[in-house]
């Protein structure tokens, strides 16, 4: 006996149509990026790859003797790098005599500003400081992206102490308008890290959290799929948590905000002075100087004022250079990093200021 016929209502066909329509429009997405994306998969674009190795200390480190290009969509597409032997941009030197003695000028904190990123080797901060510096200099940067300045300052002393020794150094800190925001950018001592504390997504090292995170390698192999988590993940971090509600705390871009008025909290300003008297105490111990640089950032085109203050003010040069470069006159780049323009007045001020500092070191090494 035959069995009777199934009998699809219209609600099903409807339904097998959008599942047969969204499949191959995923499909054509997929085959649509790929024309006109290089694979695999380059969804962050700030390097190509290699660029970073994991670290036992630090988390991650940049790749010595690393030959690539920087990648931005805006206005920094595969702008070539190399670095030294340990990961470092090729220090700069001033032109002229070769003969000639020529002071080191270390700069450290500052991140992806004062790395230079998207800009050559003879466009970066650093070797404007070279080229409008009077006295002889050799500019070492130290400054790497993905790193705040307690980690600069141990990477100083793993790959350089012993080896380099600076007159000057540079302490950079890049933040708008108040000290609370730029030394909330510092802290004490580098933690080492636990367990995965970074992964690497086209060599990018990210904090291992999120769907990215957990989908792990199938990610990678496709755009709609990267894409699909990442607008996920935005819509996720937006939402709030039971523990969130419960602690009564904020939600700040998806993470827990902190309070650090309380006596259990740490105060970022007095982290940031603490770790700059250890560094001044070391340098100054090695017959360096130190001055500190507050730099100017994409839309921070309001003058310094006098009541901007910095650590140890009586013992060490401060520099204020935000508000010195309008977001009408300044080519910012690479969601808003110096460009050439912007780079030449970073670096031409700095070099102003060092000079005393170079004179004096001079005067003393004789």
């Amino acid at each position: 006996m035959d069995s009777p016929p199934v009998f699809r209502g219209p609600r099903f066909r409807v339904v097998m149509r959008c599942l047969v329509w969204g499949i191959l429009g995923v499909v054509a997405a997929e085959c649509f990026v790929r024309s006109v994306v290089p694979f695999p998969l380059f969804y962050q674009t700030w390097f190509e790859v290699g660029i970073h190795r994991p670290d036992e200390e630090l988390g991650f480190v940049f790749t010595p003797h690393y030959v690539g290009a920087m990648r931005h969509r805006d206005g920094a597409w595969r702008v070539p790098l190399r670095l030294d032997e340990n990961g470092f941009r090729l220090p700069v030197s001033t032109d002229g005599n070769r003969d000639a003695p020529r002071q080191e000028v270390v700069l450290l904190g500052g991140g992806s500003m004062m790395f230079s990123y998207g800009l050559r080797d003879d466009q970066s901060v650093a070797a404007q400081i070279a080229k409008h510096s009077v006295v002889p200099v050799r500019v070492q940067t130290l400054s790497q992206p993905g790193f705040d300045l307690s980690r600069d300052f141990y990477k100083f002393k793993r790959y350089f102490e012993g080896r380099v020794h600076p007159s000057v150094v540079v302490v950079n800190a890049y933040g708008r308008h108040s000290e609370t925001e730029v030394f909330a950018n510092y802290s004490s001592t580098p933690s080492k890290p636990v367990g995965d504390l970074f992964w690497f997504h086209d060599n990018i090292a990210m904090n291992p959290r999120g769907l990215p995170h957990r989908i792990g390698r199938p990610f990678r192999q496709s755009y709609v799929l990267a894409g699909g988590c990442r607008l996920a993940d935005q819509v996720y971090s937006r939402l709030p948590r039971p523990q969130d509600l419960a602690t009564g705390q904020p939600i700040k871009n998806g993470h827990q905000g902190h309070d650090n008025s309380g006596t259990d909290e740490t105060n970022p300003q007095q982290d940031g002075n603490n770790l700059f008297s250890e560094m001044r105490e070391y340098f100054e111990r090695r017959g360096a100087k130190l001055i500190l640089v507050f730099l100017p950032s994409n839309g921070d085109d309001q003058p310094a004022t006098t009541s901007r203050t910095s650590p140890s003010p009586d013992r060490v040069a401060v520099l204020d250079l935000r508000g010195s470069l309008s977001v009408a006159d300044s080519d910012w780049v690479a969601a808003g990093h110096y460009g050439p323009r912007s780079a030449q007045r970073v670096g031409e001020r700095i070099a102003n200021a060092i000079q005393p500092l170079l004179a004096t070191s001079g005067d003393e090494d004789r």
